[in-house]
């Protein structure tokens, strides 16, 4: 899924140590116009965590993100939102960062 935004808060960087060895994760949170109204989302990216976090509040910019729900051994559901593709524009003239939807799938599994 894309979505089009301006980045209006910046989560510290995270880190920690699983059994799949060491992990980082940086989160952004992007206003998205909708009419009247507009929604704000939560984008993570563990693959490219540092690269992620340079992103600066104000920034506008394109971000592919897939969406996925879990179940947690208490029966409660979580959903994610990561960001595996980005392009910021008025900020920083960086290529787009490009990860493809499968290997997002595949590779990250979320420390939480």
């Amino acid at each position: 899924m894309e979505i089009k935004g301006k980045v209006i808060e910046k989560l510290p960087l995270q880190s920690g140590t699983s059994s799949r060895g060491e992990w980082k994760k940086s989160t952004i949170v992007v206003e998205i116009p909708d009419g009247q109204y507009t929604t704000k989302l939560a984008l993570d990216n563990l693959k490219e965590a540092e690269s992620f976090d340079t992103i600066a509040i104000g920034s506008e910019g394109t971000f592919n993100v897939n969406v996925s729900s879990r179940k947690s051994s208490d029966g409660r559901w979580f959903t994610s939102c990561t960001c595996w593709r980005w392009k910021v524009e008025g900020g920083s003239e960086q290529a787009p960062h490009t990860q493809s939807a499968q290997q997002v799938e595949e590779t990250e599994e979320s420390p939480f």
